[in-house]
């Protein structure tokens, strides 16, 4: 089964739709806000570099590194995989293993997104104590600091680079502020837009009546990924030559910043380090014996014999081929 790179990004961008309307549905200001400003889906980098970001965008830069780890481990991991397997001679390729990311996020006790939820469940829980018990949890985290000028803001080394996040109103935005009968009345709903984030007839647990925002948002990611990895992916990357969406209009350091955050350069060095075309010895040669006029022949030895003839009789570069 293959999903479609645009296929696996409606579905994020569904949980991320879903996510950031019912965390807003009370303050229409800041939902006129976020349409003008942000947030930035899931679209390779959706990280905006320096950027000052609340935990709705959290979430967003959360499902993008998932993304991101889908990528490396079909495009780098597994290839180096492969190389290993099949005893191949190759230069390894240094890439960024968002691993740590990923974990500073979501591992259980001690990250961001665990330490939030228990937040909401200790008496009088505010956005201090939940900043004060990441930053003793994360003391030793490289990829993690307590801003210097503001200790209710906090920075994530993120994939694509450093991003600084207010936490101020994190557990307000935590909580799932819907109620069922709420929920029961969008589910009536003729529009289409609210049809998708609430389809009617769905039910809804009364476990995930009680989980906050952030631990939904967890679970339908978790699902999404788990469809992602039964599949065979293809990946297409799309690149903004500008921030302003102008035609003919091209700005270089954009686009270099986008090739470098999504991990373009090293896959493209990985290919040309490696051997993108493959072909079993028994193919290659019944397919190439021909060109050499008789000089070679399939019953010359076995399959990997006679491909190394082909290659010999054809004066091939040896270092391109193994």
């Amino acid at each position: 089964m293959i999903l479609s790179l645009l296929e696996m990004k409606v579905k994020v961008v569904k949980a991320v739709l879903k996510w950031i309307w019912v965390a807003e549905v009370k303050n229409l200001a800041e939902v006129k806000k976020l349409q003008v400003n942000g947030p930035r889906l899931p679209h390779y980098p959706a990280v905006p570099l320096h950027a000052h970001l609340h935990s709705l965008h959290l979430q967003v830069n959360f499902a993008n590194e998932k993304l991101q780890q889908h990528f490396n481990e079909n495009t780098f991991k597994l290839e180096e995989r492969v190389y290993k397997e099949e005893g191949i001679d190759w230069d390894h390729i240094n890439f960024i293993d968002n691993e740590p990311m990923i974990a500073l996020i979501t591992k259980k006790s001690i990250g961001i997104l665990p330490i939030l939820d228990e937040e909401l469940k200790v008496p009088q829980g505010s956005d201090k104590g939940f900043l004060r018990k990441l930053g003793d949890k994360q003391s030793s985290c490289k990829i993690f600091e307590i801003a210097r000028k503001d200790p209710m803001h906090f920075v994530v080394r993120h994939y694509a680079g450093k991003v600084e996040y207010d936490g101020n109103k994190f557990l307000e935005k935590n909580r799932d502020t819907l109620s069922t009968d709420m929920v029961e009345m969008l589910q009536t709903s003729s529009h289409p837009l609210i049809n998708a984030l609430y389809p009617p007839g769905e039910n809804v647990s009364s476990t995930d009546r009680k989980s906050s925002l952030g631990k939904q948002f967890r679970g339908q990611l978790k699902t999404l990924m788990g469809q992602l990895n039964r599949t065979q992916p293809h990946y297409i990357r799309c690149v903004k030559p500008n921030d302003t969406k102008t035609p003919l209009q091209f700005i270089p350091k954009n686009c270099h910043e986008q090739l470098t955050y999504s991990g373009v350069y090293e896959a493209v060095a990985i290919r040309k380090q490696g051997f993108p075309f493959r072909l079993s010895h028994k193919d290659f040669a019944e397919r190439y014996f021909k060109i050499t006029k008789g000089n070679v022949s399939m019953t010359d030895g076995d399959a990997k014999s006679v491909s190394r003839a082909i290659i010999k009789h054809e004066k091939l570069d040896s270092k391109n081929v193994q």
